[in-house]
């Protein structure tokens, strides 16, 4: 600034620190600035230096060293070789399951041709599964003609359902029932369950007998078949097959709806509600129509909608809409007139 004029910090008058405008001031104040000028020119010169982090491990501070890295390939090796280790352990493990596999088939073929009957089964089996219906026929047949039960009603599935390969047999019933007829007879319930279904229905091939459709189903109730017990219990209820007997309906049925089948459940409610081979009892009838409705059966819903006396409006309405709405489900028709 000029001598006398304003000083440049906002002082009134020169101060004595910024405007001292003497000579010898003011050369030492551009010497003074030209040897900061300088001192930051030569800063500005020297190469950059790396930065380097504080820390009080002075190994860290120089970095890694040539050990460090050998042990970081060490270590990387170490896993290549686990791994590669742990494939090939992989791998042999499969062959060996393959190669035991194969030994054992080896084994039960050789069993089946020496005429073992339970390799025989074994070896039909695994050949119906890998989809060779002719094998499987060729050696389920030879252990049935020894008398094995289940080979003799693997043979009636194939036949009653044609097989499941190209080269199946096709369905033949007649061949069906015959090898059924061979394991019920040695006690197979489902094969006897089965033998009753097509005497009631007939095919072709077997003829129509309710007498006969009562007997094997009769005969499977009695080794513990629950749709056969519900089946040889509505023969007697009707009079189908045999005499009509109520109460043996009644204790049939009993055994069934034990078992869980609701319609045996619906239809042993329904002799309990009228009476029939059995002693009024209506709480016990709902009961039974109440476990048969929980499993979705419509004519136990309809049941329990039509129990005056023994439940509200409320509820009977409740199950009637129930009832339509299982009904409609299944595709009968007229059920929303019953509402």
């Amino acid at each position: 600034p000029k001598p006398n004029a304003p000083c440049p910090c906002g002082s009134s008058s020169k101060c004595e620190r910024c405007c001292d405008d003497s000579p010898r001031d003011r050369r030492g104040l551009r010497a003074a600035a030209g040897g900061a000028a300088g001192a930051a020119q030569q800063q500005l010169n020297r190469p950059p230096q790396r930065p380097t982090t504080p820390t009080n491990n002075a190994a860290c501070a120089a970095g890694p060293s040539n050990d460090a890295h050998a042990g970081v390939a060490q270590a990387h090796g170490a896993h290549e070789a686990q791994t590669q280790q742990a494939a090939a352990g992989a791998s042999s493990d499969a062959r060996t399951g393959t190669i035991t596999q194969n030994t054992h088939q080896a084994r039960t073929r050789q069993a089946a041709l020496a005429g073992e009957r339970r390799a025989q089964f074994s070896l039909g089996l695994a050949l119906e599964q890998a989809g060779d219906t002719a094998g499987a026929i060729e050696w389920l047949s030879r252990a049935a003609e020894q008398g094995m039960a289940e080979a003799a009603y693997n043979l009636g599935v194939i036949y009653r359902e044609g097989g499941s390969a190209a080269d199946g047999p096709g369905v033949d019933h007649a061949a069906a029932y015959r090898w059924f007829r061979h394991a019920a007879e040695q006690g197979i319930g489902n094969a006897g369950y089965l033998l009753g279904c097509y005497c009631a229905h007939g095919a072709e091939g077997v003829a129509q007998d309710a007498e006969a459709a009562a007997w094997w189903w009769g005969k499977a109730a009695a080794e513990g078949h629950a749709h056969a017990q519900y089946n040889v219990a509505t023969c007697y209820r009707d009079g189908v097959g045999v005499g009509k007997d109520l109460t043996t309906a009644a204790a049939w049925y009993t055994r069934a709806a034990d078992q869980g089948v609701a319609a045996a459940q619906t239809a042993l409610g329904t002799l309990y509600r009228l009476g029939q081979g059995v002693e009024v009892d209506t709480h016990l009838a709902v009961m039974l129509n109440a476990r048969a409705a929980s499993q979705g059966d419509a004519t136990a819903m309809y049941n329990l909608s039509v129990m005056h006396g023994v439940l509200d409006f409320d509820e009977r309405l409740e199950w009637a809409r129930k009832a339509v709405e299982a009904a409609e489900s299944a595709g009968e028709t007229g059920a929303t007139a019953l509402l």
